[in-house]
């Protein structure tokens, strides 16, 4: 599904949003959210639910017959919460769809709120619980803020409606109000474990964001996640090719590192335990595809794993698996231009240099040099495509950025605060979640932080741990060399140099810089914000 009405729906929100508005406007609007939702639902291999704003005034929200109706009188309590308007309508939409996909309710139907007793008589506890926490988890996958915002829709609504503190077939409203905010808690934890499982995959920490992402997979098994999944098992592979192995620099990769000096290996190589991490990463790309099929993440990793696995069969035996290898390769081409295709159909950004990249890749492989220089060109926005040109041409990496100050460094703080300091404002110990258990005991903490616009958290691997620290949208300040929220890529290359290694992800990358415990994030050429770690 296509990003780009949404994206010139909400263009003009802010003036429909709170405003006296006819209906076809509020629909425009909430269709639009909706839209958002759907797409990042990872649901999309099953036929997506229709949408219907409608000036009835029976349930506030329902999912009834393959169809999600938001009622014009709830879309009113939404937009009379100023600021959190669209958080509001993503609540209860995000809400709704979970109710869908789960099947809540079976033929008869559920809403949000009812005096139809027969209507919601499979409204139970646990199954509102289960859609306000994993809706909220929808909402964030959808880029929408999340807070704690369903206790006051539902104060809300049932003014509005004019309805009884208990109604038939719900919990009282005290109570439908406590369970929410307990959800909350628990979207929290799953948000805290989603990103820990990122930022380890960030510092290459990978069996450990391994075990974060299966337990997000128990929890949420959405596209998103199968796709981080396999690219923690297809990193895990990269440093158990020998060094000279992988000539070329494919998207999947965080960087150059399985080629520097450092990553050298012996000459016995692992290459079941390679193949077997490889074979994981496909099954996960396909799982997340089997979920939405034309997701083109999951198409681009495919095709870079295909070819990582011609690479490993061609280091194992070159003259027998020749064949076998070249079919690798031959299906890594096809889903690479398959990504390329669909992105563009989709008016993605990234994927389509990815695209573009793999293809290039695969004609150098093939000695055509003439059309791999003509594939990384359409993929010139991509940081790849210049490096991988550059070992086209001279056969070496390009040279590293040096930053404006070299040899100038500074602690990194939020707020004044280095994550030292943040972490001792924090309790020794408090409510942690279990990841995984066995030979390493791994948890995490969501910490109160100290900084507003920030989040901290606390990963133990047995005795060992790391703090996260972490800037939110709304963060005002800026790092010790002056980049903030929405600073160019640029900005950051000149003061700080070259990153000590990139994650391409879905919607940019991460640079990190560990000389300064330092991982931006970078969407559109544009930060979007940064976490530090220690």
């Amino acid at each position: 599904m296509s990003r780009l009405p949404y994206i010139l729906l909400l263009v003009g929100a802010s003036a429909i949003l709170g405003a006296t508005t006819s209906l076809p406007e509020k629909e425009a609007v909430a269709r639009a959210v909706f839209v958002r939702l759907v797409d990042a639902s990872g649901e999309l291999g099953r036929r997506p639910p229709a949408f219907q704003l409608t000036a009835g005034k029976r349930s506030g929200a329902y999912c009834k017959d393959g169809t999600i109706v938001l009622e014009e009188a709830a879309y009113d309590v939404c937009a009379a919460m100023g600021e959190r308007t669209e958080t509001a309508l993503a609540s209860i939409l995000a809400h709704e769809l979970i109710h869908y996909y789960a099947d809540h309710g079976g033929t008869a139907g559920i809403g949000l709120v009812s005096t139809d007793t027969a209507a919601v008589a499979a409204a139970a506890i646990a199954q509102e619980a289960e859609a306000d926490y994993r809706g909220g988890f929808l909402a964030h996958l959808a880029g929408f803020a999340v807070t704690n915002v369903m206790p006051e829709v539902l104060e809300g609504i049932y003014a509005t409606y004019g309805l009884p503190p208990t109604l038939a077939g719900y919990p009282p409203l005290a109570q439908r109000k406590a369970t929410a905010s307990t959800t909350f808690r628990h979207l929290q934890e799953l948000l805290t474990v989603f990103t820990t499982g990122n930022a380890l995959t960030a510092l290459e920490r990978y069996g450990e964001a391994a075990s974060y992402y299966d337990y997000l997979l128990r929890e949420f098994p959405s596209r998103e996640v199968y796709n981080n999944t396999g690219v923690v098992y297809a990193r895990a592979a990269l440093p158990l090719f020998q060094p000279t192995t992988l000539t070329y620099t494919y998207p999947i990769e965080l960087d150059l590192r399985s080629r520097l000096p450092a990553q050298t290996r012996n000459t016995t190589v692992d290459a079941a335990t390679r193949d077997f991490y490889l074979n994981q990463a496909l099954e996960c790309f396909e799982r997340a595809r089997l979920l939405d099929p034309d997701y083109t993440p999951a198409l681009l990793n495919l095709a870079s794993t295909h070819a990582l696995l011609a690479h490993s069969l061609r280091e194992q035996d070159p003259a027998g698996f020749a064949e076998v290898a070249a079919d690798r390769l031959l299906e890594a081409g096809i889903r690479a231009r398959e990504a390329t295709r669909l992105a563009q159909e989709q008016h993605a950004s990234v994927t389509p240099a990815g695209g573009y990249v793999v293809q290039g890749i695969l004609a150098a492989l093939g000695g055509d040099s003439t059309a791999a220089e003509s594939f990384f060109a359409e993929a010139a926005e991509s940081p790849l495509a210049e490096t991988n040109l550059h070992l086209l041409r001279y056969g070496t990496l390009p040279s590293p950025v040096p930053p404006a100050r070299p040899g100038f460094t500074m602690t990194e703080q939020l707020g004044e605060l280095s994550v030292a300091a943040a972490s001792t404002t924090a309790p020794a110990q408090g409510h942690a979640v279990v990841i995984a258990t066995g030979a390493e005991r791994l948890t995490v903490e969501q910490l109160p932080s100290p900084v507003p616009a920030t989040t901290l958290s606390r990963h133990r691997n047995g005795d060992k741990e790391l703090v996260i620290f972490a800037t939110q949208a709304d963060y005002p300040g800026t790092t010790a060399l002056e980049i903030a929220i929405g600073s160019d890529r640029s900005q950051v290359i000149a003061e700080y140099g070259s990153p000590s290694y990139t994650l391409p992800t879905v919607g940019g990358d991460l640079l990190v810089y560990t000389a300064s415990q330092l991982v931006f994030t970078v969407r559109d050429e544009k930060v979007a914000g940064w976490f530090l770690y220690d």
